[in-house]
């Protein structure tokens, strides 16, 4: 999937802006391998370059920058997954697909 902006341009702090450089090339790097990483993935592989501390907060913080970023059209929805979460299909939805 390409990166697609769904909000208005986020303002986001420098600090977040220096650490979404980072991820952006991290992200990249992975996919152009062909893997894709998750949010707990991505966040050892900042704690391990020093770029985070080892922190549950910092952890939280990630999740949301993320999130943020994907909302911006910075990040490609595709590659951060969330290999335990089984997409659900809305029941209306389920009948029309029977038919």
């Amino acid at each position: 999937m390409t990166k697609i902006s769904y909000t208005l341009s986020k303002n986001f702090r420098k600090d977040t802006l220096l650490l979404l450089e980072k991820i952006i090339v991290m992200v990249d790097d992975y996919e152009r391998k062909g893997y894709r990483m998750t949010l707990r993935q991505l966040f050892y592989q900042l704690v391990s370059h020093d770029i985070l501390p080892n922190d549950q907060k910092k952890y939280k913080k990630l999740s949301t920058i993320i999130k943020d970023a994907r909302m911006a059209g910075l990040i490609d929805w595709d590659v951060i997954e969330d290999r335990i979460r089984i997409p659900t299909m809305p029941a209306n939805l389920r009948i029309f697909l029977i038919w």
